[in-house]
């Protein structure tokens, strides 16, 4: 018993060690957001992993690369591109797009408030009007456009660029996409 202790005790610790070298393991019903994110896609002609998609189109829209939803719930770049790529309804609720000038929310028939993030669902009933206002301030120089002209653009670029990616992986209203093909 003397002799085999010090050889018991080697092969627990090695077998301790080699445990902490698996990779972890991730329940079934969540998803690997690590490993998704290294997948590789071509956007804009360069091959990007699909973090970088992420938190690049987040930024743009939102203005950071992070969520912050009610009750101080954070959302990072990617669970929010899965959300967008895979559950848009609960994603189009999501209040992310931000908007501060009082003329454009007088498009919308909105008030002035402290309130300055608005959702996709929020906005569905006036993208025509969004993008009719954005293709007027469009004919002009960057120079000659008023505060509310940038603004426009600037949120037709962010609605424009939410749309493409939702419906990058299945477009909207297509009930058996694969069946359509």
């Amino acid at each position: 018993m003397k002799r085999s202790l010090p050889w018991i005790i080697l092969a627990i610790a090695a077998g301790s060690i080699a445990l902490n070298w698996l990779p972890p393991k991730t329940a079934k019903d969540n998803f690997d957001l690590t490993t998704f994110g290294k997948i590789p896609v071509l956007v804009g002609g360069r091959v990007k992993p699909v973090d970088t998609v992420a938190r690049n189109s987040l930024l743009i829209i939102h203005g950071k690369q992070e969520l912050r939803l009610e009750g101080g719930r954070r959302l990072s770049a990617m669970q929010w591109l899965t959300d967008v790529l895979f559950n848009a309804p609960v994603a189009d609720r999501y209040p992310l797009f931000i908007v501060q000038n009082a003329d454009v929310l007088g498009l919308f028939g909105w008030e002035q408030s402290d309130r300055k993030y608005f959702s996709f669902a929020e906005f569905t009933p006036f993208l025509r009007q969004v993008d009719e206002q954005a293709a007027q301030s469009d004919k002009l120089e960057a120079v000659q456009r008023s505060a509310y002209q940038s603004a426009i653009l600037n949120l037709r670029n962010g609605l424009s660029l939410y749309q493409r990616l939702k419906n990058s992986i299945q477009p909207e209203g297509a009930q058996n996409f694969a069946g359509e093909l």
